[in-house]
């Protein structure tokens, strides 16, 4: 039977307080010894003065045992403190975390390795969380559209233009659907330590151009125009390919929410010595900005935009960036990404 730590401290406390006395005694009769066999007849004066201070020894003995005891239950609190937290944590309540002492001992740097953890694993299960329910809703909704077009273009016999054009849109429908898996394995490689090891330098002129130069057949159809401004020289540090995805995701969104004939807009500042900011802009429907929450409005925003403004907000943290939305000039939502700059 395995004994609880804390015995096992005052047991170890206590066998050092005794081996102490035992010690000190037999040492204080060694040393005593010859004045005692010296004094003859009066032997006895010198034996009661050991007997004394061994005595009083022995009578403190049980106050300091019940120290060892008060200080093994101290030792041990850190611990239960962790196993309570931990429990707690295990019941459900993930934004439960340790208290961290700044002692700079082994125990706060366990606690604090502890609520690393924790967080990491509060931040997966978020995430498992979010895109169970946006990937969910994503996904059935070109799913049900190929199944509905295969399901009318069979209930009766058709010209070939007809069937063509039913397998057109099943076509468009599965490349939708393969861009959405796409986004949900990228995601997957997000949570990849080893990103910070791609990084390079990405040139944000180029970066922004090739993406909006890839929208300009979908531009030119719905007449929207599209400024850029303030790009030149600014060089990036982060994944090119990540970097990419996010911007596309960005003027993706910022088409969709556009009406014909309207606008978007691109900016690229240096903001602070080592952060740049880009900033897409557009003259959609965008949303009222009821407060200064940016949790709140980014959620409103994320929700016309399903899986794409979470997976932009993802790669900007993955580059220790942030996002940012708001109301742009053009009447629509303004979604910018500080993002880290290149410095050699």
């Amino acid at each position: 039977m395995k004994s609880p730590i804390r015995i096992r401290y005052f047991l170890w406390l206590a066998t050092l307080l005794l081996a102490f006395w035992l010690v000190n005694s037999l040492t204080l009769l060694t040393i005593n010894m010859p004045s005692i066999l010296a004094r003859g007849p009066d032997w006895r004066e010198e034996f009661y003065e050991w007997v004394v201070i061994t005595g009083v020894g022995a009578l403190l003995l049980p106050l300091l045992l019940y120290a060892a005891w008060q200080l093994s239950n101290l030792l041990l609190r850190p611990l239960r403190d962790i196993i309570k937290t931990s429990n707690r944590i295990y019941g459900g309540e993930l934004d439960e975390r340790i208290q961290v002492q700044d002692t700079h001992d082994e125990i706060s740097e366990l606690v604090a390795s502890l609520n690393r953890a924790w967080d990491r694993y509060q931040d997966v299960l978020r995430r498992q969380k979010q895109f169970a329910g946006a990937a969910s809703h994503q996904l059935r909704t070109p799913l049900t559209t190929i199944r509905t077009t295969g399901e009318i273009a069979l209930q009766h016999e058709r010209e070939p233009e007809e069937y063509c054009d039913a397998i057109g849109r099943m076509l468009e429908e599965a490349n939708r659907l393969s861009r959405i898996v796409e986004q949900l394995l990228l995601m997957a490689k997000l949570s990849r330590a080893e990103l910070t090891a791609t990084f390079a330098t990405v040139d944000a002129n180029r970066l922004i151009r090739e993406v909006i130069g890839s929208y300009q057949p979908l531009l030119q159809d719905k007449q929207i125009e599209v400024s850029c401004s303030g790009m030149d020289g600014l060089v990036l540090r982060g994944q090119s390919a990540l970097l990419n995805q996010a911007l596309v995701n960005l003027i993706d969104n910022a088409i969709r929410h556009t009406p014909v004939g309207g606008a978007i807009e691109v900016t690229a500042c240096l903001r602070e010595p080592q952060w740049a900011e880009i900033c897409v802009s557009d003259s959609g429907t965008g949303f009222t900005l009821s407060d200064a929450n940016q949790a709140v409005e980014f959620e409103r925003l994320a929700a016309r935009s399903g899986l794409g403004l979470h997976i932009v907000r993802d790669i900007v943290q993955a580059h220790s960036g942030s996002l940012h939305v708001g109301t742009a000039a053009l009447g629509g939502a303004r979604v910018c990404l500080r993002l880290p700059i290149y410095t050699a």
